[in-house]
């Protein structure tokens, strides 16, 4: 299994890269958005094996990589559009979208219907429930984070004013200060 790698981009196209790292070109598949040639990166990757093929997939998190691998893991998506879905929206922005059941907004995902889109709902809404949640970068850590949102939503708050209300909090405070400021926030609506 390749987990992660680092190099230098030699060359990128509309969804893919040629990273060059330790004289080894690695075609790794990124995704719509990505870096320039020339640069070096660290890639989190997942490599799928299949009769026909070997794909790397590469992500720029850790979390964007674990948020591929849970919608992997519901029925009826493949990598490609689980690419597209972490493409468009970050983790913290899907993990919202799951929480508030939001059909409409997953639907503007390219090749995403209304059934499918209700389908991925129905299946992960209950797992992203277990998964440490990271509200992204320039917060708290995906577990203090996590730990907060649930605090919230014991609290009688709805999953997505807690992980709008965890995900405005500077960074690096532990679980009570970052509970004490969402709180704060949240009674300012």
């Amino acid at each position: 299994m390749i987990g992660m790698l680092r190099g230098r981009v030699e060359h990128l196209n509309d969804t893919t890269i040629l990273l060059i790292t330790g004289g080894i070109g690695f075609e790794v598949s990124v995704g719509r958005h990505f870096t320039q040639s020339g640069d070096d990166i660290t890639l989190f990757t997942h490599l799928i094996h299949r009769e026909d093929a070997m794909m790397l997939f590469g992500f720029a998190t850790k979390e964007r990589k674990d948020m591929f691998l849970l919608l992997l893991s519901a029925q009826g998506i493949g990598p490609k559009i689980a690419m597209e879905i972490i493409g468009t929206f970050t983790p913290a922005e899907l993990v919202e979208i799951l929480f508030a059941q939001d059909v409409k907004r997953l639907t503007s995902v390219p090749g995403m219907g209304m059934k499918k889109a209700e389908k991925l709902i129905f299946e992960l809404k209950d797992r992203i429930q277990k998964m440490e949640l990271s509200p992204g970068a320039g917060t708290a850590t995906g577990g203090t984070a996590g730990d907060a949102v649930k605090a919230l939503i014991v609290l009688g708050f709805s999953p997505s004013e807690a992980m709008a209300a965890v995900g405005k909090a500077p960074s690096g405070l532990q679980t009570e200060a970052l509970i004490k400021h969402a709180l704060q926030l949240l009674a300012k609506k």
